[in-house]
Order: structure tokens, then sequence, then C-alpha cells
């Protein structure tokens, strides 16, 4: 029988677990994730808005 337990402790300090081709986070990883991508769109539309990229 193939043991298919991938909640090891190891992965759940690390937070993000790669098994069987997919990719999963923790809710805190995901959330720190989006809050960077977040700021990331804000400053880049403040550069726009300013006109740098023109």
């Amino acid at each position: 029988m193939k043991n298919t337990n991938h909640n090891t402790i190891s992965e759940k300090k690390r937070g993000i677990c790669f098994h069987e081709g997919k990719l999963y986070f923790t809710k805190q990883v995901e959330r720190k994730i989006f809050f960077f991508l977040t700021i990331v769109m804000l400053i880049l539309g403040i550069a726009s808005y300013t006109g740098i990229f023109n």
C-alpha cells in the first residue's frame, strides 16, 4: 500500500509542499505572497501614474 501522508513536520515548518505535480502553501505563506504582490502592484501603479514608464 502506498503511503500518501505528505503532511510531515518538516513540510509544515516550511509552509510549501510540492506533491504529485502540485504546489501547496499554508495560509500564512499564501497571505505573505499576496501581500508582497499587492505592494509591487501599488508601486508599479504609482510609477505608471507619475509617468516613469513613458
